[in-house]
């Protein structure tokens, strides 16, 4: 039998998520199509739509979220706009806390924020957690005297298993098929940010700028199940806030309560110095130490009366960071250097294709170091003669004596 798939649907920067947990296991199929990339259905829509934005884009306009939905053999078009308060309240925390087998993908969503659209008097949608700005999930529900999941307005209503699509038996042939009732998904995110977003971590790992505070807790969280790749750095750099967006970790598609920051763009600077550099004469010597690199000579011809700056480039694809030095006009260096970016925590099962650095950075401040041979000038002392009024003193020593009063003697003050 041919599982049904859907013909047509278009997502601007979301993808639509069909991932699923195994049953009496906590182990996530990771599975999602889009109509931007070449991922295809592989994974049926039977109970539960469920949509989420790309990082750095979210959900605007519910207007502009659709769906063609078969309800009694018609075709109806739905836009989330349509779904509305419920008129009395509705306890769906509880129907979702005892029965998080079915409801995994609702993890850390708050459900009492829950919107409804009545389809017809004996059948409703449910969008759990309201409109979001990163992630829809829409589910149907009809009324169910015996098993049901909630009530409202004096009945009782059980979840849908075949809301989106069924296995249907065909009397005449004694077959089976598959009937899709969802078609035409029009779902549509836009840049949460001014300038354009990278999608940096669209065909690799996630990386997440994280800070020591969380860090520390994600192993002790036994909800962590799945591979995970965190890079941060052990020498404390700070980025800038405008190459960084607020997110959770995301793991098996389900959201965890772990705050973090994504990268906005695959390159990332980093200033880490910036020096004007004088006119000093007889420099012999021209270096800078750098924690995580040693020692860097440049030519002091090259730098006199400028201003160098050292900048980071850390790639968040290659997980690589190169250092630039340039006075503003050319580049001075230009090497990879090592700042040991680590994993620091790792799941269930064994990372590969990764390095761990074994040393831990100080926290040293870059420096610049000039050489220079210069006469000091001479300072406390005392110029005149001495005049002849005393014995036992040669002319010629008297001369010698006389010749260096002249160009100055120091003055012990001790």
């Amino acid at each position: 039998m041919v599982n049904a798939r859907i013909e047509n649907y278009t997502t601007v920067n979301c993808y639509i998520d069909t991932s699923y947990k195994k049953f009496n296991s906590e182990e996530i199929i990771i599975s999602s199509f889009s109509s931007e990339d070449e991922n295809v259905q592989e994974e049926d829509i039977t109970s539960e739509l469920k949509v989420k934005s790309k990082d750095g884009y979210v959900f605007k306009d519910p207007s502009k979220q659709s769906f063609n939905l078969k309800i009694g053999g018609e075709w109806k078009t739905i836009t989330l706009n349509m779904f509305v308060e419920p008129e009395e309240s509705i306890d769906f925390v509880t129907m979702v806390n005892d029965d998080p087998s079915r409801y995994w993908a609702l993890k850390n969503t708050d459900v009492s924020k829950s919107l409804i659209y009545k389809v017809s008097e004996e059948k409703m949608l449910v969008l759990l957690g309201g409109f979001s700005e990163t992630f829809l999930y829409i589910s149907g529900y009809e009324i169910n005297e015996f098993n049901y999941d909630f009530q409202y307005q004096g009945k009782n209503w059980g979840f849908i298993s075949s809301q989106f699509s069924a296995e249907i038996w065909d009397r005449d042939t004694g077959d089976y098929y598959w009937e899709n009732y969802l078609e035409n998904l029009n779902f549509i995110a836009e840049s949460e940010t001014v300038e354009p977003i990278e999608d940096t971590t669209k065909y690799l790992f996630k990386t997440y700028y994280i800070e020591s505070s969380e860090l520390s807790a994600i192993p002790n969280n036994t909800d962590v199940y799945h591979d995970v790749i965190i890079n941060t750095y052990s020498y404390p750099l700070n980025v800038d806030e405008q190459y960084l967006t607020d997110t959770d970790i995301t793991i098996g598609g389900v959201t965890q309560n772990y705050k973090a920051k994504r990268f906005l763009k695959n390159v990332i600077p980093i200033e880490i110095f910036k020096y004007n550099v004088e006119n000093y004469g007889n420099v012999d010597q021209c270096y800078l130490s750098i924690p995580f690199n040693n020692e860097v000579s440049i030519q002091y011809e090259d730098i006199r009366n400028k201003t160098i700056t050292g900048t980071l480039y850390y790639e968040v694809l290659t997980n690589t960071t190169t250092l630039v030095i340039d006075d503003g006009s050319k580049t001075l260096y230009n090497d990879i250097v090592s700042l040991g970016v680590k994993v620091p925590y790792k799941p269930t099962g064994e990372l590969s294709n990764f390095s761990e650095p074994n040393t831990r950075l100080a926290l040293n401040e870059p420096k610049l170091y000039l050489k220079s041979l210069q006469e000091k000038e001479k300072g406390n002392y005392l110029k005149g003669y001495i005049k002849i009024g005393f014995s036992g003193i040669l002319k010629e020593e008297l001369e010698i004596l006389n010749n260096l009063i002249e160009k100055g003697v120091y003055v012990n003050e001790q």
